[in-house]
């Protein structure tokens, strides 16, 4: 009998050793709970170190922005912020988003890349719990699952916008340079494809890995075929800044355009002085939003930098979602519904308006590379 309780005992001990390992897998790099005593747990899967730690960052930065504004504006606090480092690499999500639902209640998920959100997809669904992100463009993300959530827009805005702008610059024939191991860039280039050719352009698409970007065969390529316009379709500022660099290494002096991948301060220090004239599309931060003068001051005096369109989005993201918890606590079919009811909410990320499949449509505008940041840029 004894010796019964003493093997009962030690597999309630390896069942426990066992749980404490797969939650343990990816430790929480940040909390933060103030407020209410039953707050709405946001679990962050966040890439805070890595290749895409500039936009886990910038993401971070909004959400705790946005946190302390609540705070200290004296209004209910109704949320609590969970982080998780997935090192940027897209596996990790999945562990992220099993222990912050499984271990610590969670009932929102924020992701990043569109790669990392398709993939916890299954898992949120399966739990009912909100999934949302501020920066993922992959059109597959649009309509992904019933609690799927997206306030940037989806990558086809971005790829029609470069498009017209090509075709109003009277460039006929474009040389892409795709990320191919990623779900956003490929849904970008598909997009700008459409609508370029609707136009009567034409496209060479050159493929390229992500994580080692040698481009140089395919800009020998693009010079033979004389093509002076190149959209660079990155996965991340870091392969962007790398192609780019090349491009300008090996003489091409045409006009390069890319997206929002781009619009980080990584990209600028990893061009080493080769970005001077990119053109992107990208939904502008908005000026104009109530409070935005104090908000956009404070977040460079805490930060250092302007607020970036992921950052701007990530502080609306926890506005909104701050405001459904008072509503509905921590009911996710409750939150759902009211996010489904935003209408024109004046964001730092622009007005934000949520259709039936969870993603929003935004006014899209062209920045230049100047002097080592972005600024306007008037197409005609």
């Amino acid at each position: 009998m004894e010796n019964k309780v003493i093997l009962g005992v030690g597999v309630i001990v390896v069942i426990v050793l066992a749980l404490v390992v797969i939650f343990s897998q990816s430790t929480p790099t940040g909390a933060f709970a103030l407020g209410t005593n039953n707050p709405l747990a946001i679990g962050a899967v966040l890439s805070l170190t890595g290749k895409a730690a500039s936009y886990g960052h910038d993401i971070q930065n909004g959400m705790e922005l946005a946190f302390y504004d609540i705070n200290k504006s004296g209004k209910p606090l109704n949320v609590k912020l969970l982080y998780d480092d997935t090192t940027s690499v897209p596996e990790k999500a999945v562990t992220s988003v099993q222990k912050f639902i499984g271990f610590d209640g969670a009932k929102v998920i924020i992701g990043v890349g569109a790669d990392e959100v398709l993939a916890m997809v299954p898992i949120t669904e399966e739990s009912k719990v909100i999934l949302a992100t501020p920066i993922a463009g992959s059109d597959k993300v649009d309509g992904a699952g019933k609690y799927v959530f997206r306030n940037r827009e989806s990558s086809k805005f971005t790829a029609y916008s470069l498009a017209e702008l090509l075709n109003a610059k009277g460039y006929n024939r474009v040389a892409l340079f795709v990320a191919s191991s990623s779900a956003s860039p490929i849904s970008y280039q598909k997009s700008f494809l459409e609508k370029f050719q609707s136009f009567g352009g034409s496209a060479e698409s050159f493929s390229y890995a992500e994580s080692s970007p040698d481009v140089r065969t395919s800009i020998a390529k693009v010079k033979e075929l004389d093509i002076n316009a190149v959209y660079v379709i990155a996965g991340k500022d870091s392969d962007g800044a790398e192609v780019i660099r090349q491009l300008k290494e090996m003489g091409f002096d045409g006009l390069i355009v890319g997206g929002p991948a781009l619009e980080t301060t990584k990209f600028f220090e990893s061009t080493k002085g080769s970005a001077e004239g990119v053109v992107i599309a990208v939904a502008p931060v908005d000026s104009s939003a109530p409070n935005a003068t104090q908000v956009l001051e404070e977040y460079k005096s805490t930060y250092g930098k302007e607020m970036s369109f992921s950052a701007a989005n990530a502080y609306d993201l926890v506005m909104l979602l701050n405001s459904a918890s008072g509503k509905c606590d921590s009911n996710t079919d409750c939150i759902r519904e009211y996010l489904l009811s935003v209408k024109d909410y004046p964001g730092l990320g622009g007005k934000t308006s949520f259709n039936p499949n969870g993603g929003v449509s935004k006014v899209m505008s062209y920045k230049i590379a100047n002097e080592g940041k972005f600024v306007p840029y008037k197409a005609s």
